[in-house]
């Protein structure tokens, strides 16, 4: 549903803490996932735990059938073991084969792993395995899609950054960026990790803010960072499971492959003040692609919270790479952005979460697309109540909540 008349009233009560904030997140290198629009101005939604929270009907919930994310307690045999076959006893005796795997980046979690099992069994699997003692818990792999959002030409239209009247709109919405660019421009010495579909790394208003690799020598097979993953220069594609991270094989719109999250790069980092196509909040920062999305109708699941788990496990290894060898190598990750989400409660996702809280990373998520409240039908990550969780939605060049907003 749309905000109410009072909430859009007290939001225009509070320009000023509004800007405030606004600036804050300016000068973290960060950028909103806001959809349609580049209004980081847009209200954050609430951090309370949701006062009616409704869950999305059983369907909306939808998951990858056959998989199931278990994190075990304590140091037990399945926990320790990196593969094992295992049997469950159902109703009847009837009896559901399991296999526990043990995928990179799931280390992120304490005792986290991957259980197989046929797509039919995946439900009863899952009430079975919570039942096991050595079971902390255990829940479907739920899908993730991303928010889709369109391109805008040039600065001179993007009124959220400066919003003069153009199109109609009203002088000033937008988020003060320029009085912000009078104190900071960004920092090359900042990475943002941008989990989504690819992004297009020699785009010539994102190849001088791409993030390379300090640590790893490009094309020799080999993994020489200790990062866990091999030949990573520009970061890593969670869905194929490989260095790849922009897979279009044609020019844009007719190839929209990795739009999306190229878009999103946009939004947080194009090189400014450049005399080429448009500017980002911060012109000068290192973009990390971080990819869980594939192509529309690439598989049964656009993205799932196991490819976001990993790829928050890969985003935590580099930054304690980077403060573990002074910077020599990984990455000085300070913020992820998420402009995905999905109607399933993650407690793994939530878990990894946490943990990149403690490790100093801010994550920023994007409250979605659908009008509706987030405290009556939660949407995720978006609506986990975790300190490092800033929750960003949309407002129009006239100040107003968006329509399609969360």
């Amino acid at each position: 549903m749309s905000p109410s008349r009072r909430t859009r009233t007290s939001e225009r009560t509070a320009p000023r803490r509004r800007r405030k904030i606004t600036l804050l997140l300016l000068c973290l290198a960060l950028a909103a996932p806001a959809a349609y629009v580049l209004a980081l101005r847009a209200a954050s939604a609430s951090r309370q735990t949701p006062t009616a929270n409704a869950p999305a009907p059983e369907k909306r919930r939808a998951f990858a059938p056959g998989e199931i994310l278990v994190r075990f307690r304590g140091e037990s045999k399945s926990a320790a073991g990196e593969r094992e076959s295992a049997s469950l006893t159902a109703e009847g005796g009837r009896q559901i084969p399991v296999e526990f795997e043990s995928p990179r980046g799931l280390e992120v979690v304490r005792g986290l792993r991957l259980a197989r099992v046929r797509p039919e069994d995946t439900l009863a699997a899952v009430e079975l395995l919570r039942a096991r003692a050595d079971v902390l818990y255990a829940e479907p792999n739920y899908v993730r899609r991303k928010f889709a959002s369109p391109n805008d030409p040039s600065y001179p239209t993007q009124w959220a950054l400066r919003n003069t009247g153009q199109s109609s709109g009203v002088a000033g919405a937008d988020i003060d960026a320029e009085a912000a660019w009078n104190t900071t421009t960004g920092s090359g010495q900042v990475v943002v990790g941008v989990i989504d579909e690819g992004v297009d790394i020699d785009h010539p208003d994102l190849k001088p803010n791409v993030w390379t690799n300090p640590g790893e020598t490009p094309g020799n097979g080999l993994d020489d960072d200790g990062s866990g993953y091999a030949d990573d220069l520009h970061g890593w594609d969670f869905f194929h499971d490989d260095a790849s991270v922009f897979d279009a094989a044609g020019p844009f719109p007719a190839d929209e492959t990795d739009a999306h999250g190229t878009h999103v790069a946009g939004i947080i980092g194009a090189a400014g003040n450049n005399g080429q196509g448009v500017s980002g909040v911060n012109w000068n920062v290192k973009l990390l692609p971080l990819k869980i999305l594939g192509r529309d109708g690439e598989s049964a699941a656009p993205a799932s919270v196991l490819e976001t788990v990993r790829a928050y496990g890969y985003a935590g290894a580099l930054r304690e790479l980077y403060d573990a060898s002074g910077g020599a190598k990984g990455a000085n990750l300070r913020v992820l952005n998420n402009s995905y989400g999905g109607y399933g409660e993650s407690r793994a996702e939530r878990d990894a979460i946490r943990a990149l809280g403690d490790l100093g990373i801010l994550f920023v998520a994007a409250a979605g697309n659908e009008g509706r409240s987030n405290d009556l039908t939660p949407v995720y990550p978006a609506s986990y109540n975790e300190p490092n969780v800033i929750t960003v939605g949309s407002s129009t060049r006239w100040d107003n909540a968006g329509y399609f907003s969360n």
